[in-house]
């Protein structure tokens, strides 16, 4: 498509004569006049930016924008905005991660069409316009733009582009899935050759007779097939149940499915594929025994498909979004720069630009099931806003970067979106666990052993993705275990472990050492059902008895962290987990019992407005305690005024008095604990259990009592002499007394 009138001399003015550090170029008078050359279809930029206006609009309206587009009070412009220079002109703060010179050249060219937020383009061969460039005096040479593989002009000649499901969109997908299959070792590994239980026939998905057929995946051959991430709604889906399995066999008409699900469908076929698996068609939904059999293999079935298809959007149902195609994808565009006052007035470039596409998070992002489904997947095609987006482990793609970026485990999420030019909030991580499963189940496969160093990388990828888990909703808290039981499955392979309620028994001492993040009490929720001495659903003394991450506006904050350093030095001896285990190893289970051996100490528990005056003096433990050191007690910091000024902006905040006696004289230690949820702790007797002590930082161990940082428990007895989780601490073992042996059993 060539330029109009207005953007074939595209010239940026600086600012002012003196100061070359911002310059810009208006290209049309008034919104009206861009969306006129846009609709003519006449010039690439125009319908660039008119588009990319549009998307902004759908995404983050603003009425004050709108108003003033009617009015006709804009004009457009572009501009580019340079760092200040360094005095003497020269230095620049090398960037050696990247190999540039931050402030040599800018990295966006930003259209300026009102309100905020503005539209922008990533700059994608930002030397060419770079201020070392203008020392050079030869005479005007022509730039080459970037080089983009080759992917603009394999989808260039594809008329249609009017939506995410274009046969461009198409067509660049397919050319991601080829590199990914092509390059990337990582993402060519399968666990195994199974294929889920039932499949999805699409081959005849299309046009308005359309029709599903589900077939038992008895009767095929190991097909190739794709996977479907989506988003239950309540009435907006159809399932499959046992009466109904037969008559979906003999086929159901397209029409009749939800429009995320026939798009999936078209979308599976045009991308090569025969067979398609979705969770409400493929698993019987009335049938327990098939959940049991079926949920534990789902990280299988997401694994050995050959891409997942995740629906992105939130509000509208549906993958496909219509957009301009012209909107989202790389293109050139000749530019002049003035410069006044060196020897070359002006500078003449081919400039390649690509638009930064922006969106709000996925819904998918918050939810819990997609988890597994993100992890295992090997290859995953996003359906966003307006625009479509690719994730493996080895790479990142977006329609504004369809070359790609390549990743490792390494990469920073934040750079990864500004080299890419798509910001929605998606951290690859998840991806990059699945490729390190895939390694480490591939060296279990082949017979090899885990040493200490592997085993230890393999239980910090279930730690990050625990707390990745613990942000996410759940519709049925029920559904807690289950819906990362896959992954549990998996992680059970590669340890060789038992697996209890979120608890790993070989490493089970680090597993118990967790806390939440949040740090207002008032906004946890406590969700624990207590029934006739034990807990149902998960123990307490495992995370996954709490639910922190469903509050809006709690972000990040409220993920549950496990203090995972596997050097610690045990405080405790476990002596055994007894649990009653139902049909899935890896979700039903009940009656959990822990039986650890430590050196319990009983407290008094109470808030900061009661204050620590009529406590102060209680002794809380009858039995000889080896004292604190005297030289260890803080001044100040145990008298009733010294507590009170502590720290007066958290409200709700609980210490725990622990008063002893020995030999006539006083022991005693206030610390501070944080309650697991909102209701967990009130004022009464609470016992402290120290778990580990961790090494100092010289790696002296710090089980010689000096400066050790302690992770302990703190528990509420039961009327049966079992005792629940109710918090947490941490302290310095130099400032705790030391109890008599005692065993407990922890439900």
């Amino acid at each position: 498509m060539p330029f109009c009138n207005s953007c074939q001399n595209i010239t940026f003015n600086p600012e002012n004569d003196d100061s070359l550090d911002y310059f810009e170029a208006v290209i049309h008078p008034d919104f009206a006049s861009l969306k006129r050359s846009a609709k003519s279809r006449k010039c690439t930029l125009c319908a660039a930016v008119y588009g990319m206006i549009r998307h902004q609009d759908l995404w983050f309206p603003s009425p004050e924008r709108d108003e003033e587009k009617k009015t006709n009070r804009l004009d457009i412009a572009l501009s580019i905005q340079y760092k200040v220079e360094s005095s003497d002109g020269d230095e620049w703060e090398f960037v050696e991660k990247t190999g540039k010179n931050d402030g040599d050249a800018p990295t966006i060219l930003t259209v300026r069409n009102g309100r905020p937020p503005s539209c922008s383009f990533r700059i994608c061969n930002r030397e060419v316009i770079s201020r070392s460039s203008w020392r050079d005096e030869q005479e005007e040479t022509a730039v080459s733009a970037v080089v983009l593989e080759g992917i603009n002009g394999a989808i260039g000649g594809v008329s249609s582009d009017t939506s995410t499901g274009s046969d461009a969109s198409m067509e660049l997908m397919r050319l991601w899935i080829e590199k990914c299959k092509r390059d990337h070792k990582t993402c060519g590994k399968k666990p195994s050759e199974s294929v889920p239980t039932r499949l999805l026939d699409v081959s005849f998905a299309e046009g308005e007779s359309g029709v599903l057929f589900l077939v038992p995946s008895a009767q095929l051959n190991r097909p190739p097939y794709a996977t479907l991430s989506h988003r239950w709604k309540k009435g907006s889906y159809v399932t499959t149940s046992s009466t109904e399995q037969e008559h979906i066999q003999e086929g159901i008409p397209a029409k009749l499915l939800p429009r995320t699900f026939r798009e999936a469908s078209i979308t599976a076929k045009k991308l090569g594929l025969k067979y398609l698996w979705i969770d409400s068609l493929c698993i019987l939904q009335d049938s327990r025994q098939d959940k049991v059999q079926e949920m534990p293999k789902m990280a299988d079935y997401y694994q050995n498909a050959e891409l997942n298809i995740c629906a992105a959007t939130g509000d509208s149902e549906g993958l496909w979004q219509e957009r301009d195609g012209k909107a989202t994808r790389p293109f050139d565009i000749p530019i002049t720069i003035r410069t006044p006052g060196l020897r070359r007035k002006t500078r003449k470039v081919l400039m390649t630009v690509a638009p930064i596409l922006k969106g709000v998070p996925s819904h998918l992002d918050s939810r819990g099931w997609i988890l597994q489904e993100r992890i295992f997947s090997r290859r995953t095609l996003f359906f966003d806003p307006y625009w479509v987006y690719f994730e493996c482990a080895e790479m990142s793609a977006s329609e504004s970067c369809p070359e790609g970026v390549r990743r490792d485990q390494n990469t920073d999420f934040g750079e990864l979106e500004d080299d890419i030019g798509t910001t929605v909030s998606r951290d690859p991580v998840l991806s990059d666990i699945g490729g390190m499963i895939r390694d480490l189940s591939s060296q279990v496969d082949s017979g090899m052993e885990l040493g200490d160093a592997e085993r230890n990388a393999a239980f910090g990828l279930w730690f990050n993705a625990v707390e990745n888990y613990s942000k996410r909703q759940l519709s049925f808290e029920t559904d807690r275990l289950n819906a990362i039981s896959a992954l549990a499955e998996r992680f059970s392979r590669i340890l060789k472990d038992k697996y209890i309620g979120g608890i790993w028994e070989r490493n089970c001492l680090v597993c118990l050492q967790w806390c939440h993040g949040v740090e207002d009490m008032d906004q946890l929720t406590d969700t624990r059902v207590f029934e006739g001495g034990v807990f149902e659903g998960a123990p307490t003394w495992s995370w996954a008895s709490v639910r922190v991450g469903d509050k809006p506006g709690l972000g990040d904050s409220t993920t549950v962290e496990v203090f995972s350093e596997t050097n610690c030095v045990p405080l405790v001896q476990i002596l055994g987990i007894k649990c009653e285990i139902e049909s899935n190893t890896f979700s039903d289970i009940s009656q959990a019992k822990l039986t650890l051996l430590g050196h319990p100490l009983c407290g008094w528990a109470y808030s900061r407005e009661n204050g620590p005056d009529a406590s102060m003096d209680m002794v809380t433990m009858a039995e000889e305690l080896e004292a604190l050191p005297h030289t260890n007690l803080p001044p100040g910091r145990y008298g009733s005024e010294g507590i009170k000024k502590f720290d007066q902006k958290l409200s709700r905040r609980w210490w725990l008095h622990i008063g002893g006696e020995m030999l006539g004289q006083r022991s005693q230690r206030v610390l501070d604990v944080f309650p697991d949820t909102g209701d967990a702790i009130v004022e009464g007797v609470f016992y402290l259990l120290p778990l580990a002590d961790y090494p100092n930082d010289d790696n002296t161990i710090a089980k010689s009592r000096q400066y050790g940082r302690a992770f302990g428990l703190i528990l509420k007895e039961l009327d049966n002499g079992m005792f629940r989780r109710v918090g947490y601490t941490r302290v310095f073992m130099t400032d705790l007394m030391t109890a008599k042996t005692r065993s407990m059993v922890l439900v």
